[in-house]
């Protein structure tokens, strides 16, 4: 079959061309560069390192994942300020791996690949991308999962007369002070948005297509003598890391439906609802209607004491169209916001360069 590629410069050989920038890419050269053994590029298309933590920079934006656990075992950081990261000290915790480890060299930023080819007879990947082509023994794709904002099918989406964004492409330059917004979507990135959006705005309604699990998450900042201690011994942070892990295997009998792990599960969710939403009807309509695991869990201290503020209103059924610049829920209930912010996730089963 012939080849799709144009007549060119001889491409770049190496053994290894890594595409991305983030946890996976960065993670990969670093033990490539220690080993020393193999030639490698990383490419990445956007202008920085960093991946899902470079692209989300919306109010509140942290990882579930207690960070001594989110972070590379090989590269320990005993600087990280609070039990659950924020985004913006992850993604320099990942700019600093590449400083460490000297990974600059390898990287080639602002660099986005359009083609791969399979060569049979050279047993190479031919790869183009946006600043030349590559041979390479080996392609590795650690691109993620979480790169292509989602919008849900908003019928007349167009006709909204106010700003709309994606929280992964957060607009810094429009000030949320006094004004009215909607806040499409209850899920991970909802849950962290919605207590900085409800201390701005004068009012949001949160547009709810189901109910989810909330499960405390028990956040606080690192002590001085704790930052200290991990400073001056790095095996209290491996034991730290090892705790953790092991406390996360716990919910492994849970994931898998066993009883009576997942019933207990359930019940500290249901129980954490309980405890912060005293209004019965607003319980109600909080209470998932599913098993516990059939969408992702979510972890939070504040969410449901943000949907109780008297600037708050949870509208418990979808955003479905926008009818004469207003914003239409399944409900029939019609709303009047001046931005709408889409919390609604990533298209994640399909990886955007296949």
């Amino acid at each position: 079959m012939a080849s799709n590629f144009a007549a060119a410069p001889a491409p770049q050989e190496v053994d290894v061309l890594i595409v991305g920038a983030g946890f996976a890419g960065i993670g990969m050269g670093i033990q490539l560069a220690r080993r020393g053994r193999e030639s490698f590029v990383i490419i990445e298309q956007a202008e920085d390192v960093g991946g899902t933590w470079r692209d989300n920079r919306y109010p509140g934006v942290a990882c579930d994942i207690p960070a001594h656990l989110y972070s590379f075992s090989f590269l320990p950081n005993p600087r990280w300020s609070r039990v659950f990261a924020e985004g913006a000290e992850i993604h320099d915790y990942l700019r600093s791996c590449v400083k460490q480890e000297a990974l600059e060299p390898y990287l080639r930023l602002n660099c986005a690949l359009e083609q791969a080819e399979w060569l049979e007879a050279e047993e190479r990947w031919r790869v183009r991308t946006s600043q030349g082509e590559f041979s390479a023994a080996n392609l590795v794709i650690a691109t993620g999962r979480l790169t292509e904002p989602k919008i849900p099918p908003i019928a007349n989406l167009t006709e909204f007369r106010g700003r709309r964004w994606h929280s992964a492409r957060w607009n810094p330059k429009v000030s949320l002070v006094g004004k009215r917004v909607g806040l499409v979507g209850t899920g991970a990135s909802a849950v962290q948005i919605l207590p900085r959006l409800a201390g701005e705005a004068s009012e949001v309604v949160v547009f709810q297509r189901s109910a989810p699990y909330v499960l405390p998450r028990g956040d606080r900042f690192y002590t001085p003598d704790e930052l200290a201690g991990f400073a001056a011994d790095p095996r209290s942070i491996t034991a730290l890391r090892d705790e953790l892990f092991a406390e996360a295997e716990l919910s492994i009998a849970a994931r898998r439906r066993r009883h009576p792990e997942i019933d207990l599960l359930s019940r500290r969710a249901l129980d954490h609802l309980a405890g912060q939403v005293r209004d019965p009807e607003l319980r109600r309509r909080l209470t998932p209607d599913y098993e516990i695991g059939c969408k992702r869990i979510l972890f939070s201290d504040e969410y449901y004491a943000a949907l109780q503020q008297d600037n708050v209103r949870l509208e418990s059924t979808e955003l479905t169209h926008i009818s004469d610049g207003r914003a239409i829920a399944a409900s029939g209930a019609s709303y009047d916001p001046e931005v709408l912010v889409f919390a609604t996730g990533f298209n994640a089963t399909r990886p955007s360069i296949a």
